[in-house]
């Protein structure tokens, strides 16, 4: 069974392994750095965005050593809805593909989409090396 990540701020590395973000509802381990056990990781959407409420989160792949290509999909259920009162900034940095299902998402809950608003989330997506 694929271990699950923390809430904590920070870079998690999964190295090399494929990385696939849903909503699990389960109390992950909170691992730093998490190290993945097996060729398929999973991430806790909600982790994602708790550890967004306390710092930047960068995810990311390493290279192809025959484990896994290093890819991270939203599934379906990786709806990433951050609300919080302060700017951050989520990386998503694959060292293969980075994909997005049908239902997947990721936004920015700011109240009335007012320029103005103190919450923000950026958002970087690398796939591939660029």
């Amino acid at each position: 069974m694929p271990r699950q990540l923390g809430a904590r701020g920070g870079t998690w590395l999964i190295d090399p392994f494929n990385i696939t973000v849903t909503n699990t509802n389960n109390n992950a381990a909170t691992d730093s750095p998490f190290t993945a056990t097996g060729e398929d990781a999973t991430v806790d959407v909600n982790d994602i965005r708790e550890a967004l409420n306390n710092a930047n989160v960068i995810i990311r792949t390493g290279g192809d050593s025959g484990a896994g290509n290093g890819d991270i999909t939203f599934d379906e259920f990786g709806d990433l809805n951050y609300n919080n009162r302060d700017t951050r900034t989520l990386t998503l940095d694959a060292a293969g593909d980075i994909t997005f299902e049908a239902g997947s998402r990721i936004r920015d809950r700011t109240p009335g989409n007012n320029a103005n608003d103190p919450d923000r989330l950026s958002v970087v997506l690398l796939a591939d090396g660029a």
